[in-house]
């Protein structure tokens, strides 16, 4: 099942539908070790959870959130290797003592660090439970209002990220897009050349926000060695994504919410 709704069929089917089938992809994910999947299906999850405002949703939306804690410093570990990696292909690359010293501590990092699989699965199975017999408050009209409260929230977030841009304030601000993108992936059959086209925009601020974090991630895992060695040289390039992202980002975001949340309902309509 895609992660889309449908015109035709009842929304607080869809809903139900669509999560219960995530619930079990990001298990199965889980199961299979595939940490970064299991974790993406989490976050849509959690967005989805987010268009639908009653009690269950958000129990729901704490496991979820929850359920991916348990598991994240799997998903930093490649993160970090990844970033390495990319550092050791570029055009004037570290040296490879530096390279080698900063593969080694995070190896000695993440040696210590817990991954508790078992435990997000049993957060899981309680959210699949709680699904089961389910049956969401949501209407067209409550998406519309969800929608424009997530388009709201981002330029919220893009205020703050522009006034400090801090690690803290750039990254709440991704995730505040990555709820929106999920939203306008859900709403697609509204109009799906705009949306389509809005995912686009929304993904590739989200791409720049998320190599910047990487380099957030890693500078956090590295020891004070390498962190001597390659600061200046993260420092750089994190002000580069920041930069153009908090452009991109002003730009997308640069209309008023009820009038965005209008213009997407305005073509097709949802039951």
């Amino acid at each position: 099942m895609s992660f889309r709704f449908s015109r035709g069929e009842p929304l607080p089917e869809q809903v139900r539908a669509i999560t219960l089938e995530r619930i079990h992809a990001a298990m199965l994910a889980l199961h299979s070790d595939n940490i970064h999947d299991a974790r993406r299906r989490l976050k849509q999850l959690r967005a989805l959870m987010e268009l639908v405002r009653d009690k269950i949703a958000k129990k729901q939306r704490i496991l979820f959130r929850d359920a991916g804690r348990l598991v994240s410093e799997a998903r930093d570990r490649e993160v970090c290797t990844q970033t390495i990696e990319h550092m050791s292909a570029a055009a004037h690359p570290p040296s490879s003592r530096t390279l080698s010293l900063a593969n080694k501590e995070l190896a000695q990092h993440f040696d210590s660090s817990k991954v508790d699989v078992a435990g997000a699965e049993t957060l899981l199975r309680k959210a699949l439970r709680q699904s089961e017999n389910w049956r969401p408050d949501v209407d067209a009209k409550s998406l519309r209002c969800q929608l424009k409260r997530a388009f709201k929230r981002s330029q919220c977030a893009l205020q703050k990220a522009e006034e400090d841009p801090s690690e803290i304030n750039t990254h709440n601000l991704r995730k505040r897009l990555k709820v929106l993108c999920s939203h306008l992936g859900l709403l697609r059959c509204c109009w799906p050349r705009l949306l389509k086209e809005m995912e686009r925009e929304v993904d590739k601020i989200n791409d720049l926000l998320g190599c910047e974090h990487d380099l957030v991630i890693l500078k956090q895992r590295l020891g004070e060695r390498s962190i001597a060695a390659l600061e200046d040289r993260m420092n750089h390039r994190e002000e580069e994504y920041r930069s153009v992202a908090l452009a991109l980002a002003h730009r997308f975001l640069n209309e008023d919410a009820k009038e965005f949340s209008k213009r997407v309902f305005s073509k097709k309509r949802l039951k």
